[in-house]
């Protein structure tokens, strides 16, 4: 075996006549294990070199750098790893021009791991606080979510409006702030409504009907409603909510006149 080991530039020549060879990354790896063992560039670098080679850039001396080494900012690391969260450490140094101990750090420190080749939130962190838990795992869904949306609804990727309620996990400051990321329209939800409440039926007048089965019918009518509406225009869930659902508000232990319990649908506009 021989006892020269190659630096930088020899290596980097090496790969660049196999290249010329016409041979692949994978390829010139496997021979330059064979020759230099454990002094043998790895797999991942081979190809590094190989890109440039490729662009018709011939050059194996490192180029210069000024100034004190590049910083980022943790939002620029969450952006490519929602682009692409199976890049690795090396690639992501690259794009941000930093050594992958810096990347590996920056990981950690916002909790994330790899797993089957992509790096996620780690879900499992102790803490006394369990919606901080619950938090990180509504985080991980979003991500999910987002990225699902990429790659099957790019034209609705940045549109998208969310209505959730203000449970701890939903409101916990790594969900908002990734939240912010997305530029995702948050609806507002009130303690004391519903959802569908308070988005999806925003017109009606009070009414008052006399039994539970009235409030039924009138229930059963506005979906006949819609539905038909939807068939006939293809409206959008905002346009169908032009046609109003009524809210039943049903007294207890209130009894009319007749002996009856007394049953308010109100229609709210």
């Amino acid at each position: 075996m021989s006892i020269f080991v190659p630096n930088k530039v020899h290596s980097r020549g090496i790969l660049l006549h196999y290249f010329i060879q016409k041979k692949s990354a994978a390829e010139a790896h496997r021979i330059i294990v064979q020759t230099y063992d454990d002094n043998a560039l790895s797999d991942t670098t081979c190809r590094d070199w190989f890109r440039p080679f490729k662009n018709n850039d011939f050059e194996l001396e490192d180029k210069e750098r000024s100034g004190a080494p590049k910083k980022f900012q943790d939002k620029e690391l969450e952006q490519l790893l929602d682009e692409d969260p199976s890049q690795t450490l090396s690639e992501l140094g690259k794009i941000l021009q930093v050594d992958e101990s810096t990347v590996s750090k920056r990981l950690k420190g916002l909790g994330m791991i790899q797993k089957q080749g992509h790096w996620v939130p780690y879900e499992l962190r102790k803490t006394k606080y369990p919606w901080l838990e619950a938090g990180d795992r509504y985080r991980l869904q979003l991500m999910r979510l987002s990225r699902a949306l990429k790659e099957k609804r790019p034209l609705y990727y940045d549109k998208v409006i969310l209505l959730h309620d203000n449970a701890r996990p939903h409101v916990a400051k790594p969900v908002k702030t990734y939240l912010e990321r997305l530029k995702w329209e948050v609806l507002p939800h009130p303690l004391y409504l519903a959802p569908s409440d308070f988005h999806l039926f925003t017109r009606g007048d009070s009414i008052e009907v006399i039994s539970v089965e009235a409030v039924n019918e009138e229930s059963v009518s506005w979906r006949q409603r819609t539905m038909m509406a939807s068939e006939r225009k293809s409206a959008s869930p905002r346009e169908l909510t032009t046609s109003p659902l009524p809210t039943m508000a049903i007294g207890s232990g209130y009894e009319d006149r007749q002996g009856e319990p007394k049953c308010t649908a109100s229609n709210m506009q």
